[in-house]
């Protein structure tokens, strides 16, 4: 992929040292977002008294950029820019302590953005910032540097948008008049309308005893679909991808914005299929960002938000203080601080009080860097998804193999092909031989299954013993599972268990293609087992699929499926939970069909 005239991609700040056009032409994902915003906005301007808006989201899902994003709109936008004046405060308000010291932020912000339309007005903002900044605080000081504000605005003739990033961090930092006073100007003055962001909704929002009690029209940010996510990889990248095949990356960022940003920009030399053979490199690459997001946190904060990362998986707080080396008191304050600081999550499975970690990479990332068995199960995780949502699934092993699928199975069509190819002749060709059959063959097995198919896998086994190929693992499994699906759909369960573990036998945890083989056939067979066969049935191929420590890991999201089709209470890594969801919505829709053909058949 070309890197001949990339862009700069502002992952965590957005706006800066960037042109309003830049800015647009970026902004990809979050449109209804921004549609509502702007909507609110419009209703504003000629209404006696504001609507304001809180956007809240954990960190890196985009409220910056779209903060960014409505503030480029409202200068460009002539029916806004006349009467609108965007002010952004720094997304960090470390100075923040009192209503004053916030009115004098916004001076200082209001002045920046005037700079160029109006310089006079600048300069003489600026002065009188700088004046008020050396006065002695107290009430006589706050009403001046609050009037100084109203006083531009009227000047203007505008109304002022005012951006407030971490309103969340303001409010535990600010004293206890703070809120009260913001929220008495926000009912009152409708000259300042506030726009907010919090990385979790807080105290001061859900408690009609605290200031911000439904005030705000409140704006959750979920994480991006598969679509926004290929969207906004295409923006970055160029290259143009599937939902199918974008799955993957949304699953392991966890559909955030700024974390597919950094993985699309380190991409621009790669493509999504090269992207996930080089994970590692990402990660290495990235160390910095990792490392200086766990330092941020600082004491015992730093210490459960570790033990949640190594656990990787949604975990209580008990199992977290032992982890940890902590009391559970202390633990669980400490988690209800992650989840307010919007690093953290509480999972909703049905199951209270299980925590996991939000920047789903961060998990990876440590487990690539401190572990090496963990590197091997990301490793083996990184597979699975690509042999399952990659384009070729099952069939890559086949290589190039031209034969025609007949509608109708026909025994006598495998006979002339295994005459012709099967018997004699050079190696390669009879593999592929095998290969069209089996190609051919498992798709008859599942819809009409019959001893003639059997007879037909007889003659395939005949061909694979006289090849005597270690290389042929994967046709060897695929044929054991053709056999078990045609021995499940007439009814022969115990020979069809039989199979199911001679294919098991067959799979190697060797990459994807190995897993893709192994994947297709269960697939197959299990919504067949659900119609044709018993519960236990079902249950003995989890069992199967479990038997080796090695090879479960490989098959960890799809050994998941199975367990939460049997109703299982299954906890495992937000990544691996997932694809496992997926895989059980794919088995139900193939049971469906399965269905239809049983009735079709009788």
């Amino acid at each position: 992929m070309s890197n001949a005239g990339k862009r700069v991609v502002r992952k965590f700040n957005p706006g800066m040292l960037q042109s309003d056009a830049e800015l647009i032409r970026q902004f990809v994902v979050r449109e209804s977002e921004l549609t509502i915003l702007l909507h609110l906005l419009r209703n504003n301007i000629d209404s006696p008294s504001c609507q304001h808006a809180l956007l809240v989201g954990p960190r890196g899902r985009g409220k910056t950029m779209l903060l960014a994003r409505v503030a480029a709109e409202i200068r460009e936008a002539s029916g806004l820019s006349d009467a609108l004046v965007p002010v952004r405060l720094m997304e960090e308000s470390y100075e923040v302590f009192s209503l004053g010291d916030f009115w004098l932020e916004v001076l200082f912000h209001l002045a920046m953005e005037l700079e160029r339309p109006h310089p006079d007005l600048f300069l003489e903002l600026k002065d009188t910032h700088a004046d008020l900044a050396t006065r002695v605080q107290g009430p006589e000081w706050e009403e001046q540097t609050f009037a100084a504000v109203l006083e531009t605005a009227d000047l203007l003739g505008k109304k002022l948008v005012v951006m407030v990033e971490n309103m969340h961090d303001i409010c535990r930092q600010a004293d206890k008049h703070f809120g009260w006073k913001l929220r008495k100007m926000m009912q009152m003055e409708p000259s300042i309308v506030l726009i907010g962001s919090a990385t979790s909704r807080f105290a001061a929002m859900d408690d009609a005893r605290e200031p911000f009690f439904d005030i705000f029209r409140t704006l959750n940010l979920e994480p991006l679909d598969a679509a926004e996510c290929a969207k906004l990889w295409e923006s970055i990248t160029g290259e143009s991808v599937g939902e199918r095949q974008i799955r993957p990356l949304q699953i392991l960022t966890g559909g955030s914005p700024r974390l597919v940003a950094v993985v699309a920009d380190f991409a621009t030399r790669r493509s999504l299929a090269r992207l996930m053979d080089d994970l590692a490199d990402l990660v290495d690459e990235h160390t910095d960002y990792f490392r200086s997001q766990l330092g941020a946190l600082t004491g015992n904060k730093r210490r459960v938000y570790v033990a949640l990362v190594d656990l990787w998986r949604p975990s209580s707080a008990g199992e977290i203080a032992r982890r940890a080396r902590l009391g559970i008191r202390t633990v669980s304050t400490v988690l209800g601080r992650l989840v307010d600081d919007g690093v953290v999550e509480i999972v909703n499975n049905g199951t209270p009080g299980r925590y996991a970690v939000l920047e789903r990479l961060m998990c990876i990332y440590y487990k690539l860097r401190r572990q090496r068995e963990g590197g091997t199960v990301v490793r083996q995780v990184i597979d699975f998804m690509r042999a399952y949502y990659g384009e070729e699934r099952a069939t890559e092993w086949l290589g190039e193999v031209a034969m025609d699928r007949p509608e109708t199975f026909d025994a006598s069509v495998y006979d002339a092909i295994f005459a012709q190819w099967g018997v004699e002749g050079r190696p390669e060709v009879r593999r592929a031989a095998v290969a069209g059959v089996l190609a051919t063959i498992g798709a008859h097995a599942v819809r009409n299954p019959s001893s003639d198919i059997l007879a037909v896998c007889d003659s395939v086994e005949h061909v694979l013993r006289d090849l005597g190929s270690e290389e042929d693992g994967p046709p060897k499994l695929m044929l054991a599972g053709t056999r078990a699906i045609t021995l499940f759909g007439i009814g022969h369960e115990r020979a069809a268990m039989n199979e199911v573990s001679v294919m098991y036998e067959a799979y190697r945890p060797s990459g994807k293609v190995m897993v893709a083989a192994l994947l297709e056939n269960t697939l197959s067979v299990v919504p067949i087992t659900a119609v044709k066969a018993t519960e236990k049935a079902q249950r003995r191929i989890v069992d199967v699929l479990s038997s080796d420590e090695v090879k479960a890991w490989s098959l960890l999201p799809l050994i998941v499926a199975l367990r939460i089709r049997l109703g299982d209470a299954v906890r495992a890594p937000a990544e691996v939970m997932e694809v496992a969801h997926d895989l059980v919505r794919e088995i139900q829709k193939r049971e469906r069909t399965y269905r239809a053909w049983e009735a079709e058949r009788f």
